[in-house]
């Protein structure tokens, strides 16, 4: 394992970070500001990178609280969001996982919803203790009274400097002359309010800072405001929100707050697992647990090595998702040992069907899978064996199709027809195969009959959508 540590230029200064291994997969992880390392300490942490290293990760860790000694409070989100973004652009990081730990796990989130197409998919890890709550913020409640306000007074500011250059023009002297009378002219230091911009004929650059001021209120109002947990709806990559438990906790993890954050965020799946520390890195098991369950498997390194992030390929292909319907019900009905015999079952009847109608497994995570197919009528007559067939064991799921241009990155499918699939599997009802528009136009006169469900807002993406259930097969 080669071991670097590196200096990333940030506006507001020099950023550390650690590079570990040289794989092809890609990591970016960000935990607390002052104590990056956790209570389990560097030597935990190296084991870990080494870890990853081995299973043909390269890791790139933010330390931007080192440099300042951990004194003292630390920086802002925003701050931290800009020297995370700088590490990841010196270390040319793309198409990488995101991987949050303890307070650096709101970092990431936000990072995340800001940067979807450098970053593939987002892990948070941490107990999520109450007094994390504030930090979240989960749930609409920004208030933007403090942006508009701040708005009022540029805008007010931008009709005073409009006024002086008007000012200005008229009565500063030309040629080295003064027109008469201009020596009783009053610098304009409050135009009257009915004045505005538009009427007084600022200079461009007045004009042009007046959009730039409504472009940032607009980003913000977009992005869910300056709170944390208002922007995580906006998240529109695959993500793990992993809670950390002991024996001893409760296993309901219903009201939690790892719970909260997860769904908040589209199409996320919460998992709690049996850890101790509120590092990844505190636990060996958990590190298995990262590297086995996190989407997009780190593992899984069946990428010729000549090939790199940047290098990923486009592919037309057809995505379908399919998702347990009650699963959590399900398993507080059934126990845990009964459950894991069922979700046992469950895959063997999804992986059966995807191989009798030429799917490819791109993805598993708990009780969801993601496959890939060349025809799309051929992956709407799986998801509809796949219903039929986990009907007989006593299950019932919802299936979402859409077909796109996809990055293949190693054994991966990635982009925004990955998550328009997601998106539309979220909007199918139980026993419901759902498709867009575009895979009932292609199909059309290969035998299945589609019923309109009509117009829909798929969260995190632009406009509406026309969605088609699955009637009839022929």
């Amino acid at each position: 394992m080669g071991l670097e540590t590196r200096f990333a230029r940030a506006p507001s200064g020099p950023v550390p970070y650690r590079i570990d291994g040289a794989g092809v997969r890609q990591l970016l992880i960000i935990s607390d500001w002052a104590h990056p390392y956790g209570d389990p300490g560097v030597a935990a942490f190296d084991a870990f990178a080494a870890e990853l290293a081995t299973h043909g990760a390269r890791a790139v860790t933010l330390l931007d609280g080192t440099i300042e000694g951990g004194a003292g409070k630390g920086p802002d989100i925003g701050r931290r969001i800009a020297g995370a973004r700088a590490a990841a652009n010196a270390a040319e990081l793309s198409q990488a996982t995101l991987l949050g730990a303890a307070n650096g796990a709101p970092v990431a989130a936000m990072l995340a919803a800001q940067e979807s197409a450098r970053f593939a998919r987002l892990i948070l890890y941490d107990t999520f203790p109450s007094d994390a709550k504030e930090t979240w913020a989960v749930g609409p409640t920004t208030d933007f009274g403090a942006a508009l306000s701040e708005l009022q007074k540029m805008k007010s500011q931008v009709k005073t400097a409009s006024a002086a250059w008007e000012w200005a023009r008229d009565f500063l002297p030309r040629g080295g002359k003064r027109p008469p009378g201009s020596g009783q002219a009053p610098f304009p230091q409050a135009p009257d309010a009915e004045i505005t911009a538009r009427s007084l004929g600022p200079p461009q650059e007045v004009r042009d800072g007046l959009a730039q001021l409504l472009q940032h209120v607009a980003s913000l109002e977009a992005a869910g405001g300056p709170n944390p947990g208002a922007g995580l709806s906006a998240i529109a990559v695959p993500a793990l929100v992993l809670e950390a438990r002991t024996n001893g906790d409760a296993p309901d993890a219903a009201g939690s707050l790892g719970m909260q954050i997860a769904a908040e965020i589209p199409s996320a799946i919460h998992r709690v697992v049996n850890g101790r520390s509120r590092w990844p890195w505190g636990d060996r098991t958990i590190t298995a647990e990262i590297l086995a369950t996190a989407p997009g498997q780190l593992e899984r390194v069946d990428a010729p090595s000549s090939l790199t992030a940047k290098e990923a390929d486009r592919v037309l292909a057809t995505v379908l998702f399919t998702d347990i319907v009650r699963s959590t019900e399900r398993l507080a009905e059934l126990g845990d040992a009964a459950w894991r015999e069922q979700l046992v079952r469950h895959h063997r009847v999804v992986r059966d069907q995807l191989a009798r109608f030429e799917g490819r497994e791109i993805d598993t995570a708990g009780d969801g899978f993601l496959a890939a197919f060349d025809a799309p009528a051929r992956a709407v007559r799986c998801a509809v064996a796949i219903r039929d067939e986990v009907r007989g064991i006593g299950m019932s799921v919802r299936c979402g199709l859409h077909t796109g241009e996809c990055e293949q990155v190693g054994d991966k499918l990635v982009g925004i027809a990955v998550h328009i699939g997601a998106r539309i599997a979220a909007q199918a009802s139980a026993d419901e195969v759902l498709v867009s528009s575009t895979v009932r136009d292609l199909v059309a006169g290969a035998g299945i009959v589609f019923v309109d469900r009509g117009a829909a807002t798929l969260k995190g993406l632009p406009g509406e959508w026309l969605l088609f259930a699955v009637s009839e097969v022929h």
